[in-house]
This record gives structure tokens, C-alpha cells and sequence, in this order.
């Protein structure tokens, strides 16, 4: 299970930021497996996928039900009162089940986590959690997704790192409630430490519930710790405070990861400190589902702290530093989504203009938001490298901020 990964340019120079691609429903969105291994190869350790289990692992579940079929006499059959029985599988609901990864994921970097935005989840109705489980959103409604479903389905997605279920604070200066969550989570991360015991080469995540961790570090970090097994790294959930950069920059775990990110700014703000190494989030098919090309310039001498690049391609961007491809004003635009600072699949060789994907959203083609989601990926990927070999990250955060509308 355990890959060898070329040395790049965070470990030169110490700093570590990678990108978790939030993976929908088991793969990665929009790309075939010869495009993401063309365009995203697995040998580029910055880039890591994370499946969550509440809707890669959701099935199905069938009950086997008796059904009696007595002969038909208006066919001239034997009219004795003769039955015949057989076995119908019937639907009865939907439950996690243990499922394999698709095999073009096994050489990437991957994560199982049982959801990567909670607080999303609970904004689409009441959230209820017990210590038999915890209730998820999933394709097929609000499920009940229990630490035993979770283990199995988790172990058997076979990913090196596994973040254990969790229980979140949904009431906030709630002392009770969030003392209650905190001991669920240290008992589930322990069920989990118990069934993979006999694995060694599994790598577990403990949950840190951000309000939790500002309130109360000792308690929440001490999750992490289990007589079985000890956590490799944590992973916050939540929304992201700047009190966590000083909480966590004495901490020496493997990774420390931010689950969920839900604006460029917020991912800015992050990756300009020290005390994350990886970054959750599904921003890049959230932008191509809106026609947004990320399009912001984070390329600059930090010396005299101006634009290397020229100015002559001054765009208006939103505050996530995305142009919108919907807008008339690139109908003639023969430029590329970003001339000269991207070599993403949409940009690279001048192949498509900005004219011709403009035609593909006006035209209602998936093709834009292919070339969206791999133009956004790749962005993604290269502002956070810009973060790793950085001298001054909070110049660059600044630098960065100005082009935005906010």
C-alpha cells in the first residue's frame, strides 16, 4: 500500500502543502482515467484524493422475500392446489457497504473520511447523532451511518490513511455538548485503532473539532492518542479561526489537515501560515458547476513585491479570484483562460480560447466544465506551490488579495 514519492520542491526547502481533492461519489470529477493520469499523475505527491464513505460506499440493500406463485388454470395447467415458492430479493432501503476503490485510484495518495463538510450537511436538515451513529447526507437522502458500517466500508476502500467517524458541535457554547462529542469521537477512534490493529501499514486520522480545539486544546488533541494505535495526523473540522495557527504550530504530527475549504480566501489564509500542511477541498468543481475559471496572478518578484508578468491582460474577478465564462464579454476573446501563467489542460498551446469555451457554456456543454474543473485543479495546485517555495507567504497572501473583489 505504501508508495515511494519523488522529492519535490516542499521538501527541499521544508515546507509541506498539498491539495486533498474532495473525490465525489468514488472518483475524481469530470476526468477519465487517461486524462487525470495525463494531466494529474499519480507521481505528484501534492495532490492527494479523499473518499468519503457516505457516498462511495452507499448501496442498495435488498431482502430476500419468499414469493408463492400459484399455477394459472386458465393456461390448462393441472388444477390441483399445488404452490410453487421461489426467492425475490426486494428492496428495502440503502446502507454502506464494503467497496473497492476503482483500480485506476490505487496509485494516488488516498483518504477515507466518513464526510468532508459536515456543516454543509447539517444545513440540509436537523442533525442527530447518538452513540450508535452518526446521520449523513448521501445521494439517497439522510442515512444512519454507524462505527462498525464505517470501519468495514472504510478498511475495505483500502487507503493508507483513514480519518476515524466523528460526532461535530452543533451548538455552539454548548460545554455539555461539546464534552459529549469529544468523548464519542475518542471512542470511535479507538473502535477503529482496535480493527485495524493488524495493519501496519494503515496510517490513522483523528478528528479535531475546531470551536473544540480553541476552547479546550488538551482535550480535543488527546483523541488522537489510543492505546491501540496512535494517530498519524489530525484533520479540523470546521471553519477555519486564526487562533489555530499558534494552537498547532508546537504540534509534530505527520500531517495536519484542514478537512474542508469553501472560498479562495479562506484556503489563502491557510496556506500563508505554517501550521497546515494539506488543504481539503472541492472549490474546482464547485467553480466549474458556475462557469468560473480561476484566472488570479500570483506570480511576482518578492523582492520589489510587483507583477513579473505584465498588466495588459487586466480581468475583473469575483472574491475567489474567478472570471465568469457566462459573460458576453468573452465571446470574441482569443486569448487563453490565462495567457502566458497557465499550462493547464484548457490552456495549454493556446488550444482553446476563451471564445470557444464562452460558445461551450453558452451551448450548454459538459466540455466547459471538463476544461473548468482541470483549469481549476491545476491553478489550485500551482498557487499552493507558489505558497511552498515562497520567502515571505504572508507577502504573497496580500499580493494575491488586492486582485480580488471582496
Amino acid at each position: 500500500m505504501k508508495r515511494d514519492r519523488p522529492i519535490d520542491s516542499e521538501a527541499k526547502n521544508g515546507r509541506k502543502l498539498r491539495l486533498l481533492l474532495h473525490g465525489i461519489d468514488g472518483c475524481v470529477p469530470y476526468m477519465t482515467p487517461s486524462t487525470l493520469e495525463k494531466y494529474f499523475p499519480a507521481s505528484d505527491d501534492n495532490l492527494w484524493i479523499g473518499l468519503a464513505v457516505r457516498d462511495t460506499c452507499v448501496m442498495p440493500v435488498f431482502q430476500e422475500k419468499k414469493k408463492v406463485h400459484k399455477k394459472n388454470k386458465n393456461r390448462n395447467l393441472e388444477t390441483s392446489s399445488s404452490t410453487k415458492a421461489s426467492v425475490a430479493k426486494k428492496p428495502s432501503g440503502y446502507g454502506f457497504l464494503p467497496t473497492k476503490p476503482d483500480s485506476w485510484l490505487e496509485p494516488y495518495n488516498r483518504i477515507t473520511v466518513p464526510t468532508f463538510d459536515p456543516i454543509a450537511d447539517n444545513k440540509k436538515g436537523s442533525y442527530t447523532c447518538t452513540n450508535k451513529g452518526v446521520s449523513v447526507w448521501t445521494p439517497h437522502g439522510r442515512q444512519k451511518l454507524t462505527p462498525g458500517a464505517y470501519n468495514e466500508a472504510s478498511l475495505a476502500l483500502d487507503a493508507e490513511y483513514t480519518l476515524s467517524l466523528f460526532d461535530i458541535d452543533d451548538e455552539e457554547g454548548n460545554a455539555k455538548r461539546q464534552e459529549k462529542a469529544e468523548q464519542r469521537n475518542k471512542e470511535w477512534f479507538e473502535d477503529l485503532g482496535k480493527a485495524c490493529s493488524g495493519q501496519t501499514d494503515r496510517k490513522l486520522w483523528a478528528p479535531a473539532l475546531i470551536p473544540n480545539l480553541i476552547n479546550n486544546p488538551s482535550a480535543s488533541l488527546a483523541i488522537a492518542q489510543s492505546d491501540n494505535k496512535k494517530a498519524s495526523g489530525i484533520a479540523l473540522i470546521g471553519k477555519w479561526h486564526s487562533k489555530l495557527e499558534k494552537l498547532l504550530e508546537s504540534l509534530e504530527y505527520e500531517n495536519v489537515t484542514m478537512l474542508s475549504t469553501d472560498s479562495l480566501v479562506e484556503v489563502l489564509e491557510i496556506a500563508s501560515g505554517s501550521a497546515v500542511n494539506m488543504i481539503g477541498t472541492n472549490l474546482p468543481q464547485q467553480w466549474a458547476k458556475k462557469k468560473h475559471a480561476l484566472a488570479i496572478d500570483f506570480s511576482f518578484d518578492e523582492s520589489s513585491k510587483r507583477v513579473k508578468s505584465d498588466k495588459k491582460d487586466q480581468l475583473d474577478l469575483n472574491s475567489d479570484g474567478c472570471i465568469d465564462m457566462s459573460s458576453k464579454v468573452f465571446a470574441r476573446d482569443a486569448r487563453p483562460l490565462v495567457p502566458g501563467r497557465s499550462t493547464s489542460l484548457a490552456c495549454a498551446d493556446s488550444m482553446f480560447s476563451r471564445a470557444y469555451i464562452h460558445h461551450l457554456v453558452v451551448a450548454q456543454e459538459i466540455l466547459a466544465e471538463i476544461l473548468l474543473f482541470a483549469h481549476n485543479l491545476h491553478q489550485m495546485l500551482e498557487l499552493l506551490k507558489a505558497f511552498r517555495e515562497a520567502k515571505d507567504p504572508s507577502a504573497l497572501k496580500e499580493f494575491i488579495m488586492k486582485q480580488l473583489k471582496i
